[in-house]
């Protein structure tokens, strides 16, 4: 099911028409393992290890077209014009049609490239997470590689020029590997790890780091987390007991209740439903709790919360898609699962 803007075709419906109702995609595919998007497109990463990608990246198709050139992808990320995957053995892609005037390929060059690169130079890859103009990258025994735009110090380190090959983040003492979720905003990163602290790195105009200064990396004064998400200016994240927090930009109510949020603070359901998947979108926050119930808040001016209607929410609102999808089999093993993002 797919509703909100569709000025590219990127919801794969066939035609470029806003939906603010869900919409029923014609996937024949295998089954879909997990889907991202990026300004202009969208991305399904099926169970055979394929992309299928709708709306403008390089070229434009309103329907989903396999990404072609790729070796079989265990995980994949999107940014605003670009994407990433990661394929079996921790080689890192970059996928046909993206972007890279800034470096966020990684491949030592600023061109945009036309056919599915392998980025060089990089030991095995566990997880990779696309910001808006720039890519952080996880490596299989721990450590953080970065790429791209660097303005607001988002690679970890200060505020400079653009990075165009993988370069090292510096790290502070005590966080532990694995990383439990890795997540890009349009110009910051989150990281939760082995124990649930958070950490994040970037521009922080907005609060969306959760503490005060910015560029290096740093932890966040939260609770232990299961995962965080990043939107463009905001984060939501989900507890190990299954509470729902947020913090950042909050102009469309995308943390409840109006007013940005410079620390965490508590996001409740109706009733304090328990939680076990939350994700981000650009102006937006979901959360599925344990029994699949969809909860949805802030930005809709274009559909983007598919609730029939184009008024932004500042309260969480129940999702009348919730009795019709299986969230339920899949939310209770989403805490235990590796994220995605």
């Amino acid at each position: 099911m797919a509703f909100g803007y569709n000025g590219h075709g990127q919801l794969g419906l066939g035609n470029t028409s806003q939906h603010s109702t869900p919409q029923q995609v014609d996937w024949k595919g295998p089954v879909i393992l997990f889907i991202t998007g990026g300004n202009t497109f969208m991305v399904i990463l099926d169970a055979s290890g394929g992309l299928s990608i709708s709306g403008r990246l390089g070229t434009s198709s309103s329907t989903f077209v396999k990404a072609e050139g790729l070796p079989p992808i265990l995980q994949v990320s999107a940014g605003s014009a670009h994407v990433l995957a990661v394929a079996e053995g921790g080689g890192l892609w970059a996928v046909a049609g993206s972007a890279n005037n800034q470096g966020q390929l990684g491949l030592g060059h600023k061109e945009a490239i036309q056919a599915a690169q392998q980025v060089p130079g990089l030991p095995p890859v566990r997880r990779v997470a696309c910001g808006g103009y720039f890519t952080i990258v996880e490596l299989e025994g721990g450590g953080l590689r970065a790429f791209g735009q660097n303005n607001e110090g988002q690679l970890g380190t200060a505020a400079g020029a653009d990075v165009v090959t993988a370069a090292a983040v510096p790290v502070p003492d005590g966080l532990q590997w694995p990383l439990r979720s890795l997540s890009c905003g349009g110009d910051f990163f989150v990281a939760v790890d082995s124990t649930g602290a958070v950490w994040t790195c970037g521009y922080n105009g907005q609060g969306q780091l959760g503490r005060a200064g910015g560029s290096g990396l740093a932890r966040v004064d939260a609770p232990p987390m299961a995962s965080v998400s990043a939107g463009y200016y905001h984060c939501i994240g989900v507890t190990e007991d299954g509470a729902a927090w947020g913090w950042g930009y909050n102009n469309y109510g995308q943390l409840t209740g109006s007013g940005n949020q410079a620390r965490p603070i508590p996001l409740p359901l109706p009733e304090e439903r328990p939680v076990a998947l939350v994700r981000a979108g650009a102006y937006s926050s979901f959360a599925v709790t344990t029994e699949g119930e969809l909860y949805v808040v802030g930005y809709n001016g274009q559909g983007n919360l598919g609730l029939g209607d184009t008024t932004n929410r500042s309260t969480w609102t129940l999702h009348p898609l919730q009795a019709a999808l299986p969230f339920k089999s899949r939310a209770k093993s989403a805490r235990s699962a590796l994220s995605p993002a």
